[in-house]
């Protein structure tokens, strides 16, 4: 009988430690599963941000030519007409008739800049 209590005891341990490894095999191919489907998210976000950048991009250049339409159409156009009548203008000689007997032409008054800036710092 002596031989059959050891004989369960190596069996009950051999069958345990089969059940141990048995569970951890179970939870190794689970956990490689988790692995894998994260790897997957992974590259789907991978995607989706790749997607969104270039969406982003379009939508920039999109936003940039239409503040150029803008700034063009809010730009004061010179018109034809102004441009041709610069040119059809008769050219300043070099010697302006003076306007004053001594050949200075008349300069406007224009206002003392010192005392202004003086008034000013009051």
């Amino acid at each position: 009988m002596a031989k059959k209590v050891s004989e369960e005891g190596v069996t009950a341990s051999s069958n345990g430690t089969k059940k141990q490894h048995k569970k951890q095999v179970r939870q190794e191919a689970k956990t490689r599963l988790k692995l894998e489907e994260a790897q997957k998210n992974e590259q789907k976000a991978a995607k989706k941000v790749t997607k969104a950048q270039a969406q982003l991009e379009a939508y920039q250049m999109q936003i940039h030519k239409y503040e150029a339409k803008l700034a063009e159409m809010r730009s004061p156009h010179p018109e034809p007409e102004a441009e041709s009548d610069e040119q059809q203008q008769e050219p300043v000689s070099a010697e302006a008739p003076s306007d004053n007997a001594d050949g200075y032409s008349q300069i406007p008054d224009l206002p003392d800049l010192a005392t202004s800036y003086v008034e000013e710092g009051q």
